[in-house]
Protein backbone atom coordinates (compact mmCIF):
# COMPACT_ATOMS: atom_id res chain seq x y z
CA UNK A 1 0.00 0.00 0.00
CA UNK A 2 2.87 2.08 1.08
CA UNK A 3 4.65 1.92 -2.72
CA UNK A 4 1.18 2.79 -4.30
CA UNK A 5 0.98 5.87 -2.31
CA UNK A 6 4.57 6.86 -3.55
CA UNK A 7 4.14 6.01 -6.74
CA UNK A 8 1.17 8.08 -6.89
CA UNK A 9 2.83 10.96 -5.93
CA UNK A 10 5.88 10.64 -7.91
CA UNK A 11 3.18 10.54 -11.72
CA UNK A 12 1.55 13.29 -9.53
CA UNK A 13 5.33 15.23 -9.43
CA UNK A 14 6.24 14.20 -13.36
CA UNK A 15 2.79 15.66 -14.32
CA UNK A 16 2.71 18.88 -12.16
CA UNK A 17 6.29 19.43 -13.26
CA UNK A 18 5.06 18.86 -17.35
CA UNK A 19 2.58 21.08 -16.96
CA UNK A 20 3.97 23.63 -15.54
CA UNK A 21 6.94 23.30 -17.94
CA UNK A 22 4.32 23.88 -20.47
CA UNK A 23 2.29 26.72 -19.31
CA UNK A 24 5.77 28.37 -18.81
CA UNK A 25 6.75 27.97 -22.59
CA UNK A 26 3.28 29.86 -23.59
CA UNK A 27 3.19 32.42 -20.91
CA UNK A 28 6.66 34.59 -21.68
CA UNK A 29 7.67 37.17 -19.89
CA UNK A 30 6.55 40.57 -21.75
CA UNK A 31 9.41 43.07 -20.37
CA UNK A 32 11.78 43.32 -23.19
CA UNK A 33 14.92 41.66 -23.36
CA UNK A 34 18.43 43.34 -24.68
CA UNK A 35 20.34 40.64 -27.69
CA UNK A 36 23.40 40.12 -27.78
CA UNK A 37 23.63 40.65 -30.99
CA UNK A 38 24.72 44.34 -32.02
CA UNK A 39 23.67 46.88 -34.61
CA UNK A 40 26.99 48.13 -36.28
CA UNK A 41 27.18 51.33 -37.47
CA UNK A 42 29.94 52.13 -39.47
CA UNK A 43 31.24 55.90 -39.10
CA UNK A 44 33.74 56.61 -42.48
CA UNK A 45 36.00 59.90 -41.37
CA UNK A 46 39.12 61.84 -41.28
CA UNK A 47 40.36 60.73 -38.27
CA UNK A 48 43.97 61.20 -39.31
CA UNK A 49 45.66 64.08 -41.37
CA UNK A 50 44.72 67.71 -41.86
CA UNK A 51 40.92 67.02 -41.54
CA UNK A 52 40.97 65.13 -38.59
CA UNK A 53 38.87 68.18 -36.12
CA UNK A 54 36.03 67.81 -39.04
CA UNK A 55 36.24 63.79 -38.43
CA UNK A 56 36.17 63.75 -34.80
CA UNK A 57 33.35 65.92 -34.43
CA UNK A 58 31.51 64.18 -36.24
CA UNK A 59 32.62 60.78 -34.23
CA UNK A 60 31.88 62.73 -30.98
CA UNK A 61 28.38 63.30 -32.14
CA UNK A 62 27.91 59.89 -33.29
CA UNK A 63 28.87 58.58 -30.31
CA UNK A 64 26.70 60.68 -28.12
CA UNK A 65 23.36 59.65 -30.19
CA UNK A 66 24.62 56.12 -29.64
CA UNK A 67 25.11 56.43 -26.00
CA UNK A 68 21.98 57.88 -25.36
CA UNK A 69 20.16 55.07 -27.39
CA UNK A 70 22.01 52.11 -25.47
CA UNK A 71 21.29 53.93 -22.44
CA UNK A 72 17.58 53.73 -22.94
CA UNK A 73 17.45 50.08 -23.75
CA UNK A 74 18.87 49.65 -27.48
CA UNK A 75 17.01 49.91 -30.93
CA UNK A 76 14.53 47.25 -30.83
CA UNK A 77 16.35 45.24 -27.82
CA UNK A 78 20.04 45.45 -29.79
CA UNK A 79 22.60 47.45 -28.51
CA UNK A 80 24.25 50.33 -31.19
CA UNK A 81 28.27 49.45 -31.83
CA UNK A 82 30.35 52.10 -34.21
CA UNK A 83 32.95 50.80 -36.11
CA UNK A 84 34.96 53.53 -37.29
CA UNK A 85 36.83 53.97 -40.57
CA UNK A 86 39.76 56.30 -41.37
CA UNK A 87 39.65 58.04 -44.49
CA UNK A 88 42.56 59.86 -43.87
CA UNK A 89 43.22 62.39 -46.18
CA UNK A 90 40.28 60.72 -47.87
CA UNK A 91 42.69 59.77 -51.15
CA UNK A 92 40.58 57.45 -53.52
CA UNK A 93 42.30 54.05 -52.55
CA UNK A 94 42.01 54.26 -48.32
CA UNK A 95 37.99 55.35 -49.37
CA UNK A 96 37.43 52.66 -51.51
CA UNK A 97 39.85 50.30 -48.38
CA UNK A 98 37.54 51.05 -45.93
CA UNK A 99 34.17 51.20 -46.55
CA UNK A 100 35.04 47.80 -48.38
CA UNK A 101 36.31 46.68 -45.17
CA UNK A 102 33.21 48.10 -43.25
CA UNK A 103 31.11 46.23 -45.37
CA UNK A 104 32.46 43.07 -46.29
CA UNK A 105 34.26 42.45 -42.81
CA UNK A 106 32.67 44.52 -40.33
CA UNK A 107 29.21 43.39 -41.90
CA UNK A 108 28.08 46.76 -40.97
CA UNK A 109 24.13 47.58 -41.09
CA UNK A 110 24.58 51.14 -42.07
CA UNK A 111 27.62 53.57 -42.97
CA UNK A 112 27.31 57.24 -42.24
CA UNK A 113 29.95 60.53 -42.99
CA UNK A 114 30.05 64.09 -43.39
CA UNK A 115 32.74 63.88 -46.15
CA UNK A 116 34.14 61.06 -46.80
CA UNK A 117 35.82 61.40 -50.22
CA UNK A 118 36.32 64.34 -52.89
CA UNK A 119 34.10 62.89 -55.48
CA UNK A 120 31.62 60.96 -53.88
CA UNK A 121 32.04 57.67 -55.26
CA UNK A 122 31.99 55.43 -52.51
CA UNK A 123 27.98 55.85 -52.98
CA UNK A 124 28.10 53.66 -55.38
CA UNK A 125 29.89 51.32 -53.66
CA UNK A 126 27.37 51.11 -50.97
CA UNK A 127 24.59 50.96 -53.01
CA UNK A 128 25.77 47.56 -55.11
CA UNK A 129 26.52 45.91 -52.26
CA UNK A 130 23.04 46.98 -50.50
CA UNK A 131 23.93 48.92 -47.30
CA UNK A 132 22.26 52.09 -46.48
CA UNK A 133 24.53 55.23 -47.05
CA UNK A 134 23.76 58.70 -45.34
CA UNK A 135 26.40 61.30 -45.90
CA UNK A 136 26.46 64.77 -46.08
CA UNK A 137 29.27 66.68 -48.06
CA UNK A 138 30.09 66.58 -51.45
CA UNK A 139 26.98 66.87 -52.62
CA UNK A 140 27.54 68.22 -56.24
CA UNK A 141 29.64 65.29 -56.97
CA UNK A 142 26.86 63.07 -55.48
CA UNK A 143 24.84 64.84 -58.11
CA UNK A 144 26.96 64.34 -60.74
CA UNK A 145 26.57 60.37 -59.94
CA UNK A 146 22.70 59.94 -59.20
CA UNK A 147 21.44 62.68 -61.48
CA UNK A 148 17.89 62.52 -61.24
CA UNK A 149 18.08 58.75 -61.19
CA UNK A 150 17.57 58.69 -57.47
CA UNK A 151 15.23 55.63 -58.11
CA UNK A 152 18.87 53.67 -59.19
CA UNK A 153 20.54 54.78 -55.84
CA UNK A 154 18.34 53.40 -53.14
CA UNK A 155 20.94 53.29 -50.85
CA UNK A 156 21.97 56.53 -50.90
CA UNK A 157 20.56 60.09 -49.36
CA UNK A 158 22.55 63.10 -48.78
CA UNK A 159 22.36 65.74 -45.68
CA UNK A 160 23.64 68.58 -47.38
CA UNK A 161 21.68 70.50 -50.77
CA UNK A 162 23.08 70.86 -53.82
CA UNK A 163 25.72 73.67 -53.51
CA UNK A 164 23.73 75.73 -55.76
CA UNK A 165 23.43 77.83 -52.38
CA UNK A 166 26.72 78.82 -52.37
CA UNK A 167 26.41 80.73 -55.70
CA UNK A 168 23.85 83.33 -54.59
CA UNK A 169 26.92 85.64 -53.21
CA UNK A 170 27.22 88.30 -55.82
CA UNK A 171 22.97 88.31 -55.32
CA UNK A 172 23.61 88.60 -51.48
CA UNK A 173 26.56 91.29 -51.44
CA UNK A 174 24.07 93.29 -53.91
CA UNK A 175 21.70 93.36 -51.56
CA UNK A 176 23.73 94.88 -48.98
CA UNK A 177 24.86 97.71 -51.25
CA UNK A 178 21.01 98.34 -52.20
CA UNK A 179 20.27 98.34 -48.05
CA UNK A 180 23.01 101.03 -47.75
CA UNK A 181 25.49 98.46 -45.41
CA UNK A 182 28.03 98.49 -48.33
CA UNK A 183 29.43 99.85 -51.00
CA UNK A 184 30.61 98.61 -54.17
CA UNK A 185 32.71 101.23 -56.28
CA UNK A 186 34.02 98.85 -59.15
CA UNK A 187 31.75 95.79 -58.63
CA UNK A 188 35.16 93.15 -58.83
CA UNK A 189 36.26 90.74 -57.29
CA UNK A 190 38.96 88.03 -56.65
CA UNK A 191 38.27 84.30 -56.64
CA UNK A 192 40.77 81.92 -54.56
CA UNK A 193 39.93 78.19 -55.03
CA UNK A 194 41.80 74.75 -53.65
CA UNK A 195 42.59 72.05 -56.52
CA UNK A 196 39.73 69.86 -55.16
CA UNK A 197 36.21 68.84 -56.70
CA UNK A 198 34.42 70.58 -53.74
CA UNK A 199 35.81 74.06 -54.05
CA UNK A 200 36.57 74.43 -57.75
CA UNK A 201 32.43 73.61 -58.21
CA UNK A 202 31.92 76.48 -56.05
CA UNK A 203 34.19 78.60 -58.00
CA UNK A 204 33.22 77.74 -61.38
CA UNK A 205 29.49 78.57 -60.14
CA UNK A 206 30.54 81.80 -58.81
CA UNK A 207 32.54 82.73 -62.10
CA UNK A 208 29.21 81.99 -63.87
CA UNK A 209 26.91 84.28 -61.69
CA UNK A 210 29.60 87.05 -61.25
CA UNK A 211 29.61 87.04 -64.72
CA UNK A 212 26.12 87.29 -65.33
CA UNK A 213 26.02 90.03 -62.89
CA UNK A 214 28.24 92.38 -64.19
CA UNK A 215 30.66 91.91 -62.17
CA UNK A 216 34.85 92.09 -63.50
CA UNK A 217 36.84 89.16 -62.05
CA UNK A 218 40.41 90.65 -61.05
CA UNK A 219 42.45 87.51 -59.89
CA UNK A 220 40.91 83.76 -60.48
CA UNK A 221 43.86 82.10 -58.63
CA UNK A 222 43.60 77.88 -58.05
CA UNK A 223 45.92 76.79 -55.31
CA UNK A 224 47.19 72.79 -54.70
CA UNK A 225 45.41 70.62 -52.35
CA UNK A 226 47.49 70.97 -49.69
CA UNK A 227 48.99 73.16 -47.15
CA UNK A 228 49.83 76.73 -48.03
CA UNK A 229 51.48 78.88 -45.22
CA UNK A 230 52.94 81.48 -47.46
CA UNK A 231 50.13 83.44 -49.48
CA UNK A 232 52.60 86.15 -50.57
CA UNK A 233 52.18 85.63 -54.10
CA UNK A 234 48.44 86.27 -54.64
CA UNK A 235 48.47 89.19 -51.35
CA UNK A 236 50.70 90.88 -53.44
CA UNK A 237 48.11 90.36 -56.78
CA UNK A 238 45.08 91.51 -54.50
CA UNK A 239 47.11 94.42 -53.09
CA UNK A 240 48.15 96.29 -56.49
CA UNK A 241 44.40 95.84 -57.97
CA UNK A 242 42.12 96.21 -54.92
CA UNK A 243 38.84 94.30 -54.87
CA UNK A 244 36.10 95.02 -53.56
CA UNK A 245 35.14 91.64 -52.52
CA UNK A 246 37.38 88.73 -52.33
CA UNK A 247 36.34 84.91 -52.23
CA UNK A 248 38.57 82.59 -50.59
CA UNK A 249 37.47 78.89 -51.20
CA UNK A 250 39.79 76.74 -50.14
CA UNK A 251 37.73 75.40 -47.09
CA UNK A 252 41.42 74.05 -44.86
CA UNK A 253 41.28 75.46 -41.67
CA UNK A 254 44.97 76.29 -41.41
CA UNK A 255 45.35 77.32 -45.11
CA UNK A 256 42.23 80.15 -44.74
CA UNK A 257 43.96 81.28 -41.23
CA UNK A 258 47.20 81.65 -43.22
CA UNK A 259 45.57 83.51 -45.75
CA UNK A 260 43.86 85.92 -43.31
CA UNK A 261 46.69 86.60 -41.08
CA UNK A 262 48.54 87.56 -43.86
CA UNK A 263 45.96 89.73 -45.35
CA UNK A 264 45.20 91.38 -42.72
CA UNK A 265 49.14 92.44 -42.34
CA UNK A 266 47.98 95.38 -44.91
CA UNK A 267 44.56 95.16 -45.69
CA UNK A 268 42.83 95.89 -48.92
CA UNK A 269 39.13 98.19 -48.18
CA UNK A 270 37.34 94.27 -49.71
CA UNK A 271 34.68 92.51 -48.04
CA UNK A 272 36.18 89.32 -47.31
CA UNK A 273 34.32 86.04 -47.83
CA UNK A 274 35.73 82.69 -46.79
CA UNK A 275 34.00 78.80 -47.50
CA UNK A 276 33.24 77.00 -44.87
CA UNK A 277 36.11 77.16 -42.30
CA UNK A 278 34.32 80.24 -40.29
CA UNK A 279 32.00 77.47 -39.33
CA UNK A 280 34.30 75.46 -37.38
CA UNK A 281 35.47 76.16 -33.50
CA UNK A 282 39.50 75.56 -35.32
CA UNK A 283 39.08 78.12 -37.53
CA UNK A 284 38.05 80.53 -35.05
CA UNK A 285 41.05 79.46 -32.37
CA UNK A 286 43.50 80.27 -34.49
CA UNK A 287 42.40 83.54 -35.62
CA UNK A 288 40.72 84.83 -32.96
CA UNK A 289 39.86 88.48 -33.37
CA UNK A 290 41.11 88.81 -36.82
CA UNK A 291 38.15 86.92 -38.11
CA UNK A 292 35.69 89.84 -37.05
CA UNK A 293 33.98 91.04 -40.45
CA UNK A 294 34.86 88.08 -41.82
CA UNK A 295 31.53 86.49 -44.01
CA UNK A 296 30.65 83.22 -45.20
CA UNK A 297 27.15 80.67 -45.51
CA UNK A 298 26.09 77.61 -45.24
CA UNK A 299 23.27 75.74 -46.32
CA UNK A 300 22.07 74.52 -42.54
CA UNK A 301 20.34 76.21 -39.86
CA UNK A 302 23.34 76.54 -37.14
CA UNK A 303 21.23 78.57 -34.79
CA UNK A 304 20.16 78.87 -31.19
CA UNK A 305 17.31 79.99 -32.43
CA UNK A 306 16.40 76.62 -33.77
CA UNK A 307 15.49 74.95 -30.16
CA UNK A 308 16.51 71.84 -31.53
CA UNK A 309 19.91 73.07 -31.94
CA UNK A 310 20.35 74.27 -28.89
CA UNK A 311 19.54 71.25 -27.36
CA UNK A 312 21.92 69.19 -29.16
CA UNK A 313 24.86 71.65 -28.75
CA UNK A 314 24.26 71.98 -24.62
CA UNK A 315 24.35 67.78 -24.65
CA UNK A 316 26.93 67.74 -26.72
CA UNK A 317 28.99 69.96 -24.73
CA UNK A 318 28.30 68.70 -21.89
CA UNK A 319 29.76 65.33 -22.96
CA UNK A 320 32.39 66.33 -24.60
CA UNK A 321 33.93 69.90 -23.71
CA UNK A 322 33.61 71.58 -25.99
CA UNK A 323 30.68 73.29 -28.41
CA UNK A 324 30.42 71.44 -31.87
CA UNK A 325 30.22 73.37 -34.95
CA UNK A 326 28.71 71.14 -38.45
CA UNK A 327 29.71 67.65 -38.43
CA UNK A 328 28.77 67.17 -34.61
CA UNK A 329 25.35 67.80 -35.36
CA UNK A 330 24.99 65.89 -38.53
CA UNK A 331 26.64 62.44 -37.59
CA UNK A 332 24.03 62.85 -34.27
CA UNK A 333 20.95 63.53 -36.89
CA UNK A 334 22.18 61.12 -39.52
CA UNK A 335 21.88 58.56 -36.61
CA UNK A 336 18.35 59.40 -35.27
CA UNK A 337 17.05 59.96 -39.02
CA UNK A 338 18.57 56.06 -39.25
CA UNK A 339 17.01 55.01 -36.48
CA UNK A 340 13.50 56.29 -37.16
CA UNK A 341 13.80 54.35 -40.54
CA UNK A 342 14.73 50.84 -38.53
CA UNK A 343 12.06 51.48 -35.90
CA UNK A 344 9.22 52.34 -38.82
CA UNK A 345 10.66 49.00 -40.96
CA UNK A 346 10.92 47.08 -37.38
CA UNK A 347 13.79 44.58 -38.48
CA UNK A 348 17.31 46.19 -38.60
CA UNK A 349 18.25 43.43 -40.99
CA UNK A 350 16.30 44.46 -43.99
CA UNK A 351 18.35 47.09 -45.31
CA UNK A 352 16.80 47.50 -48.38
CA UNK A 353 13.42 48.32 -46.86
CA UNK A 354 15.29 50.95 -44.00
CA UNK A 355 17.03 52.13 -46.87
CA UNK A 356 13.71 53.38 -48.77
CA UNK A 357 12.26 54.59 -45.50
CA UNK A 358 15.23 56.87 -44.80
CA UNK A 359 14.39 58.27 -48.23
CA UNK A 360 10.96 58.94 -46.66
CA UNK A 361 11.94 60.91 -43.76
CA UNK A 362 11.13 63.89 -42.42
CA UNK A 363 12.81 64.69 -39.73
CA UNK A 364 13.28 67.64 -37.35
CA UNK A 365 17.03 68.43 -36.96
CA UNK A 366 19.24 71.00 -35.16
CA UNK A 367 20.30 71.87 -38.63
CA UNK A 368 16.65 72.18 -39.79
CA UNK A 369 13.88 70.10 -41.53
CA UNK A 370 15.58 67.11 -43.60
CA UNK A 371 13.82 65.82 -46.63
CA UNK A 372 15.07 64.21 -49.20
CA UNK A 373 14.37 65.12 -53.23
CA UNK A 374 12.40 62.06 -54.37
CA UNK A 375 14.52 62.27 -57.75
CA UNK A 376 18.22 63.24 -56.24
CA UNK A 377 18.23 61.80 -52.94
CA UNK A 378 20.03 65.15 -51.81
CA UNK A 379 18.20 67.61 -49.06
CA UNK A 380 15.99 69.59 -50.29
CA UNK A 381 16.07 73.81 -50.02
CA UNK A 382 13.64 75.71 -48.76
CA UNK A 383 12.75 78.52 -46.43
CA UNK A 384 10.95 75.99 -44.19
CA UNK A 385 13.34 72.89 -44.52
CA UNK A 386 17.39 73.79 -45.29
CA UNK A 387 17.49 77.68 -46.42
CA UNK A 388 21.02 79.42 -47.43
CA UNK A 389 22.45 81.37 -44.46
CA UNK A 390 24.80 83.86 -44.93
CA UNK A 391 27.02 84.62 -41.53
CA UNK A 392 29.46 86.90 -40.80
CA UNK A 393 31.93 87.31 -37.39
CA UNK A 394 31.07 90.28 -35.50
CA UNK A 395 32.85 90.38 -31.79
CA UNK A 396 33.77 86.73 -32.10
CA UNK A 397 30.40 85.29 -32.35
CA UNK A 398 28.55 84.17 -35.74
CA UNK A 399 26.05 86.33 -36.57
CA UNK A 400 23.28 84.96 -38.95
CA UNK A 401 22.06 87.99 -41.55
CA UNK A 402 19.56 86.42 -43.03
CA UNK A 403 16.29 83.94 -42.91
CA UNK A 404 13.27 84.24 -40.17
CA UNK A 405 15.92 83.65 -37.38
CA UNK A 406 18.36 86.78 -38.64
CA UNK A 407 20.12 87.72 -35.61
CA UNK A 408 21.56 91.10 -36.92
CA UNK A 409 22.69 92.92 -40.01
CA UNK A 410 25.97 93.06 -42.18
CA UNK A 411 28.80 95.27 -40.54
CA UNK A 412 31.98 96.75 -42.50
CA UNK A 413 34.46 94.59 -41.52
CA UNK A 414 37.01 96.53 -38.98
CA UNK A 415 39.90 96.19 -41.23
CA UNK A 416 38.06 99.06 -43.64
CA UNK A 417 39.83 102.83 -43.72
Amino acid sequence: MERKVIGIIMVALVVGLVIGGAIGWFIKPTEPSISTETIKVGYAGMLTGMGIYEGREGLDGLTLAVEEVNDAGGLLGHKLEIIPGDVGEREPLTVDSVFKKLILEAQVDVILAGTASYTSFEVEICNDYGVPYILAGTSSQTYEIIGENGEDFPFVCSFAPLYTAYHTIPEYVEMWEENGDISLPTKTVAIITRDSPYCRYIAEGLKDNFNERGWTITIDETVPAETISDWTVIIAKIRNNPPDLIVNTDNNNANEAAFLTQFLENPTNSLLFIQFAPSTAEFLELTGDKANGVFYNFPWLTTRENPLHAETEDKFKERWGYTPTAYGHVLYWELQAYMEAVRKVGDYKDKARIAEAIGETSIYTSQGLIEFDQKTHLAKVGEDLLPPCYWQVQNGERILLNTKHKMGDFEIPPWFK
